[in-house]
Formats: structure tokens, C-alpha cells, sequence
């Protein structure tokens, strides 16, 4: 299966960075989702990699945290938020929250869309996981 240090690790996503240092790169991401809706960890299944601009939490950081606890519960592999959009800079203890648990936090640069990094990483896991089969 794939890891979230596969992820980092690899070329074509080299424009994903790291937000928080202390995390547990070797997650596995078994899918790949995004939404802005804050009730999403209720929704997803485990080791899933989530995409989000952050608009639900631009207002609220604390309600952030609580999403990144939730989260590792469930538990998920990553969370990516495009910075700059929505949320210009994560608030410390969003980040100090995301390192108490391990949990990645990666950045999306503003100048790839959602939609796109969410099909390069779709089809990233995708080609693994038919190499495996194969």
C-alpha cells in the first residue's frame, strides 16, 4: 500500500509541502477525497488522504483542530489544505494539534487546483494498487 511518505517522496507531487514537522509519514492512503463540508470525518473511510481549502474553518481554526482529532481517530492518512485561499495561515495550535497526534498536514499550493492534485493523487494510487494486483 501506499504512504503518505510515497506521496512526498515522489516528483510529480513535489510542489506538496509539510505544514507541521512531527508526523507519522508512513500512513497509508488507500483513498483519495476532498470536500469543504465540516462534518466530513463521518463520511470517509480509513487511511483516506483529504483535500480541502479550509473555507468552512477560514472563520474557525478551533473547529479545524477538532476535524485533525477526529481525523486521526478514524483513522486518515493526511489532510492537504490549499493555504491562500480561504485560510491565508494556519493558526499555531492547529499545527500544534496536528503534532501531538502525528498527523500530516500538507500544503497545496495555490497554483493547482483541488480537482487536479485530487486526480494526479487519485491516479497515483490507482497505478499502485493495479501494479500490486498485476
Amino acid at each position: 500500500m501506499i504512504t503518505i511518505e510515497d506521496i512526498l517522496n515522489d516528483r510529480k507531487f513535489s510542489k506538496l509541502k509539510l505544514i507541521n514537522n512531527q508526523v507519522d509519514l508512513g500512513r497509508r492512503v488507500s483513498s483519495i477525497e476532498s470536500t469543504e463540508t465540516p462534518d466530513v470525518a463521518s463520511y470517509l473511510t480509513p487511511n483516506t488522504f483529504l483535500l480541502t481549502t479550509g473555507m468552512s474553518y477560514a472563520d474557525n481554526q478551533d473547529a479545524l483542530c477538532d476535524l485533525i482529532i477526529e481525523l486521526n481517530q478514524l483513522p486518515c492518512a493526511a489532510l492537504g489544505i490549499k493555504l491562500g485561499r480561504f485560510i491565508e495561515k494556519l493558526d499555531p495550535k492547529v499545527i500544534e494539534t496536528a503534532n501531538k497526534l502525528n498527523f500530516p498536514l500538507i500544503q497545496i499550493p495555490l497554483d493547482i487546483t483541488l480537482g487536479k492534485i485530487f486526480h494526479d493523487l487519485l491516479g497515483h494510487l490507482w497505478d499502485h494498487q493495479n501494479e500490486q494486483l498485476l
